[in-house]
């Protein structure tokens, strides 16, 4: 939960220091919080296997184990994309954004928090998140369908 808190402050400091000022919304803040602890968590899992291992990993995991930590990112990794549903069909981002239909990029969302999971729980590989990110090809390709979706909709719908 620091990992989390941390990107929280550091949005809503940046947020404060913005000119002009940039109101956040709920669930922007919301889906920061959920992501950072989803992704904390799947450092944790893999510190976790580590130990198991006999490698010596941080002190952090003292208070962990791996049914909680795998509990734990189920729950973050379903209620994530209820959060950018609901951000998505809120009447402010829908004005803001000037389109109805960012909801239809949740697909994307659920798609790349699964295949997450599944590198994740299966193969293993929830230690470094930015490096998978750079090198699998299936949240690379979801990764930019859904910003390419997000800015055609908000462009061009």
């Amino acid at each position: 939960t620091q990992i989390a808190i941390g990107f929280l402050l550091r949005i809503s400091l940046g947020a404060v220091l913005a000119v002009p000022f940039i109101p956040l919304s709920g669930w922007i803040v919301m889906m920061i919080f959920l992501g950072a602890l989803f992704l904390g968590l799947a450092k944790r899992r893999d510190d976790l296997l580590l130990a198991q291992q006999g490698h010596r990993v941080r002190k952090s995991i003292d208070g962990y184990n791996l049914t909680f930590v795998n509990g734990a990112m189920i729950l973050m990794g379903s209620v994530l994309p209820v959060a950018y549903i609901s951000y998505t069909l809120s009447p402010q981002t829908q004005a803001k954004f000037e389109t109805p239909y960012l909801y239809t990029t949740a697909f994307l969302v659920v798609l790349g928090i699964l295949r997450y999971l599944q590198l994740v729980f299966v193969e293993e590989k929830g230690g470094e998140p930015t490096r998978l990110f750079l090198s699998d090809l299936s949240l690379k390709i979801l990764i930019t369908s859904w910003g390419g979706l997000c800015l055609w909709l908000i462009y061009f719908s």
